[in-house]
């Protein structure tokens, strides 16, 4: 039996205000990055961050960290061992953010309509 992960939102509110947010769940179809690929289900569950987006005005706050863990804990939690997310090659400040966090590059997935390279990461949760 596989894990079971549903698509899920967290956020956090500062002062009653929404400050951050991010979403995550299940991985659908194939992940072509993996020296095979892999479709859900295979080696268990596979675990998407959806995305990630912190108010610029609260940047290097400690939001994204918060987010982040929040995450992760909650996909550990229902048995996720690997998790993926994509970023653009050109944001600096996410690969920074991933790279301290631990995530490992896979190399670049494709070229998105404005010809800028998307990155695909993967992380060990287990």
């Amino acid at each position: 039996l596989w894990p079971v992960c549903h698509p899920r939102l967290f956020v956090v509110e500062r002062d009653h205000e929404l400050i951050g947010f991010t979403t995550i769940g299940p991985l659908i179809d194939r992940y072509e990055f993996f020296e095979q690929p892999k479709t859900l289900g295979e080696d268990g569950a596979i675990g998407v961050i959806y995305s990630i987006h912190v108010d610029p005005d609260h940047l290097g706050g400690g939001t994204g960290t918060i987010l982040m863990r929040t995450a992760l804990d909650h996909l550990r939690q229902v048995g996720i061992k690997t998790v993926v997310l994509d970023t653009y090659e050109t944001n600096e400040r996410s690969r920074r953010f991933y790279d301290v966090g631990g995530w490992r590059s896979l190399g670049w997935l494709s070229r998105t309509k404005t010809g800028r390279w998307r990155s695909t990461r993967s992380v060990w949760t287990d």
